[in-house]
């Protein structure tokens, strides 16, 4: 489920996020007006909206990536609460963008953009780190002798496999794909659905679907909620 009243055992929590941009005039834009969200263990949960209802906005406050005006975003974790400012926060959360294949450095090579993620966190050895990357190889669908290959020489479909294997590899607690499906065709999105439902058979991930055309995730979603002027509505 993905919400409770507890907050106990929540992978994460927000409660009364605000945030403003400054616009054209003299009065700043609301993107977040007391937006409350909360995730939990091996929660699938949708979150559906038109284009700047602040759903993007959101997602990078929660990864983040942007510090919200007001309110808090919090995990209940062993020894006390961890919170986005705390430096361990990118292997809690983690973000895929829409197109995030297209981020991805075209000259490095499938095992490059595989172990890095690893390096960065400083997560075991090169060995150690090599042999996670060929069993994510499989996972997404690519023969080994893709390894070598560049990003720039694989398919779009492949890429954003490859961009989601890249965040799963840190095996954060969540994982947000802000409108990451939007952009493949629906051999690909079921594809990546398949391959982010295994995924939760082997490490305890949970996920939030940011999307405004929701499609096939509602098969898979354990929750959905709608966002509307920067407000989460269940």
């Amino acid at each position: 489920m993905a919400s409770r009243s507890s907050q106990t055992g929540a992978v994460i929590s927000a409660k009364g996020l605000e945030k403003r941009f400054a616009g054209r005039g003299r009065r700043p834009v609301v993107v977040l007006e007391g937006a409350d969200l909360e995730i939990w263990p091996g929660a699938r949960v949708l979150l559906r909206g038109d284009s700047g209802s602040g759903k993007t906005t959101l997602a990078r406050c929660v990864a983040g990536l942007e510090t919200p005006d007001a309110g808090e975003i919090y995990c209940a974790a062993e020894g006390g609460r961890t919170t986005p400012a705390d430096a361990g926060w990118p292997r809690r959360v983690q973000l895929v963008r829409q197109a995030a294949g297209e981020s991805l450095n075209p000259r490095w090579t499938v095992l490059e953009l595989l172990c890095e993620p690893g390096e960065i966190q400083e997560i075991g050895d090169g060995a150690s780190r090599r042999r996670e990357s060929m069993e994510w190889l499989k996972r997404i669908g690519l023969p080994e002798g893709a390894a070598g290959s560049r990003a720039g020489e694989l398919s779009g479909g492949q890429r954003a496999r490859l961009a989601v294997a890249r965040a799963l590899t840190l095996q954060p607690a969540l994982l947000i794909l802000d409108e990451s499906l939007t952009s493949l065709d629906l051999s690909e999105q079921a594809r990546m659905l398949n391959l982010l439902v295994e995924a939760q058979e082997r490490a305890p991930v949970s996920y939030l679907f940011i999307s405004h055309r929701p499609g096939m995730i509602r098969a898979v979603a354990t929750a959905e909620m709608a966002m509307e002027a920067g407000r989460i509505r269940r």
